[in-house]
């Protein structure tokens, strides 16, 4: 169990970071909100969303449901490459 959380949580946080990067730039804006930078500014990000994520996110604790979620696919042959973004 513990080489298994081991290997897990690397890609777990990876996930999280594919989906709340710390920094942005235009093309991520684009590609994942759909906005320009005109309408949506990498301050804000930085200001509103990332850094109250990472106050939280860097303090630990919050990979114990992802790791269940994907301990629970596993054990059920599960074979979706993307399930540490879906265990959030």
């Amino acid at each position: 169990m513990k080489n298994y959380i081991k290997t897990t949580i690397p890609k777990i946080e990876q996930a999280f970071v594919n989906l709340c990067p710390r920094e942005v730039d235009s093309t991520w804006i684009n590609e994942n909100i759909g906005a320009t930078l005109s309408s949506f500014s990498t301050d804000f990000w930085k200001d509103t969303i990332a850094a109250p994520f990472y106050e939280l996110f860097d303090r630990g604790g919050k990979r114990i449901r992802p790791i269940l979620t994907c301990l629970t696919h596993d054990c059920l042959s599960g074979n979706n490459k993307d399930i540490y973004k879906f265990s959030m």
